[in-house]
């Protein structure tokens, strides 16, 4: 087994362009043969399946790691309900909708529910 490391650019987070590009670098253990792998004993694919899947998903699960990591840093926080009145917004209006309000009147109540207005 052999470490792969590859760097990225994160432009947004959390629904939003960042102030500023953050890069980060990430690495994630990649299985050299079929062999190496064979222990898994995934019958529902093939080995080589089986190995391709298994290095993907570990190399999302760094990469999402190392964003987050980055992020922390950066001092970019992931919005709450708690820390963020629009994301609070967004979800009232959700709630409208889904108890049968035109679009319209979601935002208006939603709005006034809160009292905080749309940005856009």
């Amino acid at each position: 087994m052999k470490t792969i490391t590859e760097r990225a650019v994160a432009k947004t987070a959390y629904g939003k362009a960042l102030p500023q590009h953050i890069e980060y670098e990430f690495s994630w253990p990649v299985f050299e043969s079929s062999e190496e792998f064979i222990a898994t004993k995934d019958a529902a694919m093939t080995v080589d399946e089986q190995r391709k899947f298994r290095d993907t998903e570990a190399k999302a699960a760094s990469r999402q790691s190392e964003l987050s990591k980055a992020l922390d840093k950066a001092g970019i926080i992931r919005p709450t309900t708690e820390n963020d009145p629009s994301l609070r917004l967004r979800k009232m209006y959700s709630l409208f909708i889904d108890n049968g309000l035109s679009h319209a009147d979601a935002r208006v109540a939603a709005s006034n529910a809160l009292g905080i207005e749309w940005e856009d």
